[in-house]
């Protein structure tokens, strides 16, 4: 035999018998079972078990869910009523809303006005009160609130008038006055009602309609001393209306008992501390004239306004007996007009009433 095909078939067993004994047993058994298959997928191990997740991937997955978007909610109503004042006196508010949390109510004056839990409304004192409406926030709705005012209004007091009188316009603009909480507003207010009436001269004619010289007024009627001077007489009749006490305006005629009335209670502003701006009058206060610089005050009226330039200062009021009826009087006057002369008369000063 050929040396070389010998060793041929020595060596090819001999390899064989070595594969077989390096070969892996998974696989040789690969090979033997036919229904084992050998994966090629790369498998990272991520330290969880199976159907766990990391924190991470919770968090990812929570900020990928979609929160619910909650709709704007509405406390539809009025917003503010406008009440005759009664003291007890309840109604409810007309309120709703579209979401599904109920309205909640709280009263902002309790005092003024209480409300409760369904909304009805108790007047306690006369003013001006705040009511404060709110919603809940729900799994459908944001919440809301809504304020509501109250504004209370009074007629003028129910004096006593004449049959005259009470076919007159000013009496019919009186009797439609609504007073709110403002007692130097209020004053303006009545006075405001009585523009251009003006003084007869017969004690039975007091419309207001007459063009007479004799002093003879509704207010003299009332006061009890007619076909005098009135100018007093008016502001007495302007505080009675609005039922302030005696111990606030006097029931006076005479001009100077007014005016020594206020200086007692040092409520008394000069017309320099006016001019210099040291001091400056407001709405309601009342204002003294005298016929000389220094004299007796012989006039008065109230004050409806007071505005300031850097040279001048105008003086607004309404006033009775004005030229022999209820006037309102613009007065623009010079800041260095120390005198204070105005028309042919002096500001003596103001006083500011305890309102």
């Amino acid at each position: 035999m050929h040396f070389r095909s010998l060793r041929h078939k020595i060596l090819v067993p001999a390899l064989f018998i070595l594969a077989v004994t390096l070969t892996p047993l998974s696989v040789r058994a690969a090979e033997t079972d036919p229904s084992s298959e050998v994966s090629t997928e790369t498998v990272i191990n991520t330290g969880t078990e199976p159907g766990e997740t990391t924190t991470e991937s919770r968090q990812k997955e929570a900020s990928t869910e979609t929160k619910p978007v909650l709709r704007n909610a509405r406390i539809q109503g009025r917003d503010s009523y406008s009440v005759k004042y009664t003291q007890g006196y309840s109604f409810y508010l007309d309120a709703g809303t579209d979401s599904d949390s109920p309205i909640s109510y709280s009263s902002q004056d309790p005092d003024i006005a209480e409300v409760s839990s369904d909304g009805k409304v108790t007047l306690n004192s006369f003013g001006t009160c705040t009511i404060l409406l709110k919603t809940g926030k729900t799994e459908k709705w944001a919440d809301a609130e809504k304020t509501v005012t109250i504004r209370m209004w009074k007629a003028p007091t129910k004096l006593t008038y004449s049959s005259s009188y009470k076919k007159s316009k000013y009496y019919t603009r009186l009797t439609n006055l609504h007073l709110m909480d403002n007692t130097r507003s209020n004053l303006l207010a009545v006075s405001g009602t009585q523009l251009g009436y003006h003084e007869s001269s017969s004690r039975k004619v007091l419309s207001g309609k007459a063009r007479g010289k004799g002093n003879y007024t509704e207010y003299g009627r009332f006061y009890g001393n007619n076909g005098v001077p009135w100018c007093a007489i008016f502001v007495n009749w302007v505080a009675r209306e609005n039922g302030l006490p005696l111990t606030v305006v006097p029931r006076e005629c005479a001009v100077r008992r007014y005016y020594s009335f206020y200086r007692k209670q040092k409520s008394v502003t000069t017309w320099n501390q006016v001019r210099n701006k040291k001091q400056v009058p407001k709405k309601g206060d009342i204002i003294f004239y005298s016929n000389r610089k220094g004299g007796t005050t012989h006039h008065i009226g109230y004050v409806e306004g007071v505005s300031y330039t850097r040279s001048t200062v105008t003086i607004t009021t309404i006033e009775g007996n004005q030229k022999n009826q209820v006037r309102r009087v613009v007065m623009k006057m010079r800041r260095s007009n120390a005198r204070g002369k105005v028309n042919g008369h002096y500001i003596t000063g103001f006083a500011s009433p305890r309102y």
